[in-house]
């Protein structure tokens, strides 16, 4: 048995078969996300920290009480439902990073794609419509036997 420790890249990345600890700056930079929709579009989301945001003064004061019901389960109301359909855009526009939108671009946009980047940004998902991981985990095959992932498809070879 030896005792002697693989070299690990100068900068700390880590390697697919040789984990270890990345840099900091690396780590940084692994926020942003290139995701697939159901409608094919592929965009750069960054997932928010909301409750820095919010702490921030970054969310917008008509939509604070939003934010807050959004992780609760209020009484409906139709005031509710309004205030629930402004911040959902405000977060869309949050997490979409390339193509930049506005709120106003925001209804133009297929409903199935927006609720999937909903689901990014609430980490209610972390595949995206063609079954990638959004940080590429699906390539990792302990990722995919966990996942129960197939690891016999002529795709998979191709990863």
């Amino acid at each position: 048995m030896s005792t002697e420790t693989a070299e690990r890249p100068a900068d700390n990345t880590v390697e697919p078969d040789r984990p270890g600890p990345v840099s900091l700056a690396s780590w940084k930079g692994k926020k942003r996300h290139t995701v697939t929709l159901p409608s094919s579009a592929q965009v750069e989301i960054e997932i928010p920290n909301l409750p820095q945001m919010i702490a921030g003064g970054q969310v917008p004061n008509a939509l604070m009480q939003a934010a807050v019901n959004f992780t609760q389960k209020p009484k409906i109301t139709p005031e509710l439902i309004k205030e629930q359909y402004e911040f959902t855009q405000y977060l869309f526009c949050e997490t979409v990073k390339v193509p930049a939108v506005t709120m106003s671009e925001v209804e133009g946009i297929p409903y199935e794609d927006i609720e999937m980047v909903l689901e990014f940004a609430t980490r209610q998902r972390d595949m995206d419509a063609v079954g990638t991981h959004m940080a590429g985990l699906d390539k990792v095959e302990s990722f995919r036997r966990f996942r129960r992932l197939p690891d016999s498809d002529d795709d998979l070879a191709r990863l």
